[in-house]
C-alpha cells in the first residue's frame, strides 16, 4: 500500500517558477510534495503532463497545505479577497504535519 511507502519520505516544497528535472536514481525514490490550494491542481497537471518526471506514479504523493485567514501584518486586520470574501493563504511549513496527517500520508 502507498503508506508503506512514505515511512522515510523526503519533502520538498516545489515552485514552479524554478525548473526542475528528475533522473538518474530517483526513479526508486519516494517523493511527498506539499502544494496549496492555488497550486495543487497544476502541480498535478504538470506532474501528469511530464511523466511524472520518470518517478513510478505510485512513488509520488501530493498533499495539499490547508488555507487560514490572511491578516494585514502591520494591523492584524483580515484581509478581503472579495467584498464578501476573506482572503486566504496557506498554512506554510508549520502546517504539515497536519497537512500530511489529514491526507492519509502518515497512515
Amino acid at each position: 500500500m502507498r503508506s508503506a511507502l512514505f515511512r522515510r519520505p523526503v519533502f520538498l516544497k516545489c515552485s514552479w517558477a524554478n525548473s526542475w528535472e528528475c533522473g538518474g536514481d530517483l526513479e526508486k525514490m519516494c517523493l511527498a510534495i506539499m502544494t496549496s490550494s492555488a497550486t495543487d491542481a497544476d502541480t498535478h497537471a504538470y506532474l501528469r503532463s511530464h511523466a511524472y518526471c520518470g518517478l513510478d506514479p505510485a512513488h509520488v504523493f501530493v498533499f495539499c497545505q490547508q488555507d487560514l485567514p490572511a491578516l494585514d501584518a502591520a494591523t492584524g486586520c483580515l484581509l478581503l479577497e472579495a467584498s464578501d470574501r476573506v482572503a486566504v493563504a496557506p498554512d506554510g511549513h508549520g502546517g504539515m504535519l497536519g497537512a500530511l496527517s489529514q491526507s492519509g500520508g502518515l497512515d
